[in-house]
C-alpha cells in the first residue's frame, strides 16, 4: 500500500485546494530528497503545520487517504520501513525509531 501518487508542490494554496482533512499517510520532500515519512487524522492541517515549522525547507508532498477502518499507525510503519529499506536508512526528520 505505498503511496503512488505523484510529488505535488509544497504552498499553502495547493495543500488548501488538493488534500482533504481526512486520516492519512504523507511524505515530504526537501530539495528533492524524501526526508520524512508520517501520518495524521487531519492531511491537510498536518501538512501545512510542516510548512509553517520547516522554514520553507519542504518543497514536495504527497498523500495516500486511509479507509475508516485502517489502522494509520500500522500503515505509517510500513511506510516508513519502504522507506529505511529503499534508502539504507530512516527518513532524515523522523526520530530514530525502535
Amino acid at each position: 500500500m505505498p503511496i503512488d501518487k505523484n510529488w505535488s508542490k509544497a504552498n499553502p494554496r495547493h495543500i488548501k485546494q488538493n488534500v482533504p482533512q481526512s486520516k492519512g499517510i504523507y511524505e515530504l520532500k526537501s530539495f528533492g530528497k524524501p526526508v520524512y515519512v508520517g501520518s495524521s487524522n487531519d492531511l491537510r492541517r498536518r501538512l501545512l503545520e510542516h510548512l509553517s515549522e520547516r522554514n520553507g525547507n519542504v518543497n514536495r508532498y504527497r498523500f495516500k487517504t486511509l479507509g475508516f477502518l485502517s489502522n494509520r499507525k500500522k500503515v505509517e510503519r510500513k511506510h516508513y520501513d519502504r522507506h529505511e529499506e529503499k534508502y539504507g536508512k530512516p527518513p532524515a526528520w523522523n526520530e530514530r525509531r525502535p
